[in-house]
């Protein structure tokens, strides 16, 4: 089982401004500015060192990271290599999507480059995609279950003519399987609850065109669910890193 190397409605939450460069070819580089530092690290260091270690920070990180995202899809951009080291935390602890080295026009209608390893649709593996928005919104589900589980939903085998991604095929055929299985693997088996599995199934679904986007995303019941305000944000991550630092 592929782990993350050690082993987030009711609010809007404004996203930094997204500033697009000149396109070099097909590609659109663009960077976010922001008056703060990222000086926190990322997501996957908050989660190898337990510090997201409930729904509702999960969710209040989730809905973050869904508005930005939202943000940057409204200017016709898609980011195409969204992974949990390109979710940063600023020094009031919000985040901020960065790394756009892979980004591409949404009109561009084909998607260049291959996305980052177990993080990317089954359409990107083959070469094949050509909605940009939802790959972006594919690899969001891979980085929601893995801030739940701390692991990845499927791992990645490469068998030479071919790229096998366990897990997938039980995902797609025998859903219920699948999800019975996770809930084993976490020791629970009620840990990913209904709500939750719903919206990771909407994200995932291997047809593209019925894969969730963003506006079925924030409508869907998991992600209505309670979150913290920013001022609350701020003194639970200040508390919980200031705990980790005098350890």
């Amino acid at each position: 089982m592929c782990q993350l190397e050690f082993c987030e409605a009711n609010k809007t939450y404004p996203a930094p401004h997204l500033e697009t460069l000149e396109p070099y070819e097909n590609k659109a580089e663009t960077q976010y500015e922001s008056a703060s530092q990222n000086n926190n690290g990322d997501l996957l260091d908050a989660i190898t060192n337990n510090i997201i270690d409930s729904d509702i920070l999960i969710r209040t990180y989730f809905h973050q990271f869904i508005s930005a995202l939202e943000d940057i899809h409204s200017q016709g951009i898609a980011h195409l290599n969204l992974k949990l080291e390109n979710l940063v935390l600023s020094t009031d602890f919000m985040l901020e999507i960065e790394n756009f080295e892979n980004a591409q026009y949404i009109a561009d209608g084909y998607m260049e480059t291959r996305g980052s390893q177990g993080y990317r649709a089954q359409e990107v593996i083959n070469e094949e995609c050509e909605d940009l928005e939802a790959a972006d919104v594919y690899s969001a589900g891979v980085i929601l279950y893995a801030l739940k589980a701390k692991k990845f939903p499927f791992v990645e085998i490469d068998q030479g003519d071919c790229i096998n991604v366990k897990d997938y095929a039980l995902f797609v055929k025998n859903n219920e399987g699948f999800w019975k299985n996770k809930n084993i693997l976490m020791g629970d088996e009620k840990f990913f609850d209904e709500e939750f599995r719903r919206l990771i199934n909407g994200m995932l679904e291997r047809n593209v065109a019925k894969r969730f986007n963003i506006e079925q995303i924030k409508e869907s019941e998991w992600f209505q669910g309670p979150v913290l305000s920013d001022e609350a944000l701020k003194k639970e991550m200040k508390m919980k890193y200031e705990a980790k630092i005098s350890n």
